[in-house]
């Protein structure tokens, strides 16, 4: 629980710049902040690559019951819909490999996974509850930011993405 609370405090105290105001978060249009952090398998998440694409990028923590909910529901979504041009990046902000391994292994998914350690990248997009998902159109621009996970969300979810899935492709 130690972990949680630290994990809480450095996401909440990289929310305020020097100045002591308060940043602004992220909203609809926005360019979404670079995740320079690779993934499991090593390679490089390049959002500006993935243009054209609709991408999901979705924070998480293997102590969060809320993302333990989401991530079958993320899984189900992109096995239906990558060949649609979805692409998604969990965000993983455990502070231990190991406890995200060990969710992992129970359960298993096939869409990139960060290991967001020192939260150089949850710094960026200041999740505002866990777990969060940000819609990124094809456009690369955020169209929405979905905080937490709840009953009802999953048609949610689905209706979001098939708006942006609907969307054409920028030339």
């Amino acid at each position: 629980m130690r972990s949680v609370a630290i994990a809480w405090a450095a996401l909440t105290l990289s929310a305020i710049p020097a100045s002591g105001s308060f940043a602004r978060a992220l909203g609809p249009g926005d360019a979404p902040p670079p995740i320079e952090v690779p993934d499991l398998a090593g390679n490089e998440v390049d959002l500006r690559a993935l243009r054209g694409s609709v991408v999901v990028v979705d924070f998480w923590a293997s102590w969060c019951d809320p993302c333990k909910e989401a991530m079958p529901v993320l899984e189900s979504l992109h096995r239906r819909h990558a060949k649609e041009g979805l692409v998604i990046v969990g965000v993983n902000i455990d502070n231990s490999a190991r406890k995200m391994n060990r969710f992992l292994e129970r359960q298993p998914v096939s869409f990139r996974i960060v290991h967001d350690r020192k939260l150089a990248v949850a710094s960026k997009y200041k999740p505002p509850e866990m777990p969060s998902t940000y819609f990124i159109g094809r456009d690369g621009k955020l169209q929405h930011v979905h905080a937490g996970f709840k009953k009802g969300d999953p048609a949610k979810l689905e209706s979001q993405l098939e708006t942006l899935l609907a969307q054409p492709k920028p030339k």
